[in-house]
């Protein structure tokens, strides 16, 4: 190593003795053991380094881990980038309303009509009371879905056959958390349902659980025939279907959407409705009118990962330059023995980097130990072992950097001293380097305020909803669902209910505030204004 750095000849006639390669694997490996060495010496110093940026680097890779899982959401279908969902635009009184409500002819009507839509499927929400022999749930996650259902979106099959799944009335699909619910580990096709105690539901297939990056989540799809009603296939009017298309390649998107827009208004005449198609990819993520509301998030939450990473090289470099004073002398005495500036440069870089990756370990068990809540607070799974490849690089290159980052300016500083005032006087003292440490502290702590205030809004909006007044007490409010028999008997089961000394009121309503699925259209009043095609903007 000595020989190596006292001077460009030495170095060429090593290099010609041993060869390039064995050269710099020779030097990098004196670089490791110096580096080594270094953090047995000086314990506290590098449990401070590692443990800032192990903190840093583990708040990072979950908030990326909740960014990813948010952007990939659906995106799981084989036909992903060719999905759209219908969304209908109307006038409701004086504003103009967009949702994904729209009528169940439209799927088929679009399938036979519109040469650019390779296929269609429409499904809506159901709940209901679903058993078997004595076992009896209520089940919220269950939904009608037309037969080519399976045909559009990727959801493997265990048993059964997609194509047919749901083409038979009386007919059903079930994941296989459900059908292990209810059936045991016995076979699940062939068994048989009862919905609200009155309808009859076949198993004819088992699906795979579906991935909680899904807005589809449900856990048994009932066959549209036989559930959406003798005249559901001629009904323009009634509005409660999700619809979605599969286009074919490379088609011009807003001509299929002028071809739907004239469909509906020709079946409706008098009604001014646009219909709009929203991408698989942005369900998620932008609402139907297509606000960004939940990309917010994620460029919020992103922006805070690079702040949390800032800070914690921020906290390396400013570390490192307040122990600069001990290191010139070190600086110095290479120099004297023949290394080059760029050869102290690369010694410190490498102890930058091996500090960042043995941070990277100890952020990995410290992910593992946070898990649970992180999963409790934001919903997610995440597992070590489901990183993608793609994600595992990603979280190296970002090691890489910041450890690049972290140690750009101690070594660019560092190895600028001159050889013979660093041995004389230790450090040159200039107001230079006392600055842009002040310059980093002053950036670090604005970093750490702006992420402390943003905490605060958001604390404050939490508790603010928590408990704002939503008009009733909540505490002694209960609800349930109603199934055909209490419907039906409703008014003996309000009277049995208000025998109950502790039962002050009882009332019905067809959905929940908080919970609204559809709306009714075609309301009119005495001196509503007349709804102009110039209103709706298509």
């Amino acid at each position: 190593f000595r020989r190596a750095t006292e001077g460009p000849d030495e170095a060429k006639a090593l290099e010609a003795e041993f060869g390039k390669g064995r050269l710099m694997s020779s030097l990098a490996w004196s670089y490791l053991k110096i580096a080594l060495r270094k953090m047995r010496k000086q314990k506290a110093y590098s449990f401070i380094n590692i443990a800032g940026l192990a903190l840093g680097l583990a708040c990072t890779i979950m908030i990326l881990f909740w960014v990813r899982d948010e952007l990939g959401y659906n995106m799981f279908h084989e036909n992903a980038d060719r999905l759209y969902r219908i969304n209908k635009v109307y006038r409701l009184g004086t504003k103009t309303e967009t949702n994904p409500s729209t009528p169940y002819p439209l799927a088929r009507a679009g399938r036979e009509n519109i040469p650019e839509i390779a296929d269609a499927s429409g499904f809506f929400r159901k709940e209901g009371l679903f058993k078997f022999e004595d076992k009896v749930f209520f089940e919220r996650r269950a939904c009608v879905a037309d037969p080519s259902f399976f045909r559009l979106f990727t959801f493997p099959f265990l048993k059964g056959d997609p194509a047919s799944a749901l083409t038979e009335p009386g007919s059903a699909v079930v994941t296989e958390t459900v059908a292990a619910k209810y059936f045991g580990g016995g076979e699940a096709i062939g068994k048989t349902l009862t919905l609200d105690e009155t309808k009859e539901l076949r198993i004819t297939g088992v699906i795979k659980d579906i991935p909680s990056n899904s807005d589809l989540r449900y856990d048994i799809f009932l066959a549209a025939p036989g559930m959406a009603g003798p005249d559901a296939e001629e009904d323009w009017g009634s509005h409660y279907l999700s619809t979605f298309v599969l286009s074919h390649r490379d088609v011009d998107i807003g001509g299929v959407e002028t071809k739907l827009t004239a469909m509906i208004q020709s079946r409706l005449p008098e009604e001014k409705i646009a219909l709009k198609l929203q991408p698989l990819s942005k369900l998620h993520l932008y609402t139907a009118d297509g606000r960004q509301e939940g990309m917010k998030y994620v460029w919020f939450f992103s922006a805070i990962a690079a702040f949390i990473l800032i800070i914690a090289c921020i906290n390396y470099v400013n570390l490192s330059t307040a122990r600069s004073e001990r290191r010139a002398k070190e600086v110095g005495l290479r120099k004297v023995v023949g290394a080059s500036r760029s050869q102290v440069a690369r010694q410190f870089f490498g102890e930058s980097i091996l500090l960042t990756f043995i941070a990277l370990a100890v952020a990995v068990v410290l992910i593992q130990l946070l898990r649970g809540p992180f999963n409790t607070l934001t919903g997610k799974t995440l597992d070590l072992a489901d990183f993608s490849p793609g994600f595992v690089l990603g979280l190296v290159l970002i090691t890489a950097f910041a450890g690049l980052a972290s140690g750009l300016y101690p070594a660019i500083a560092l190895s600028s001293f001159a050889p013979a005032r660093a041995l004389r006087d230790g450090i040159c003292r200039g107001g230079r380097k006392a600055s842009l440490r002040k310059t980093l502290v002053v950036v670090q702590f604005a970093l750490s305020t702006m992420l402390l205030i943003g905490t605060g809004v958001i604390y404050s909006q939490l508790r603010y909803m928590q408990r704002s007044n939503l008009g009733f007490d909540q505490d002694d409010m209960l609800y349930l669902r109603m199934n055909d028999k209490v419907r039906k008997n409703y008014d003996a089961f309000r009277t049995e209910l208000m025998r109950n000394p502790e039962v002050v009121g009882v009332a019905r309503t067809s959905e929940l505030p908080m919970e609204i699925w559809s709306i009714w259209r075609g309301v009119k009043w005495e001196g509503q204004e007349a709804p102009g095609g110039a209103a709706f903007g298509f």
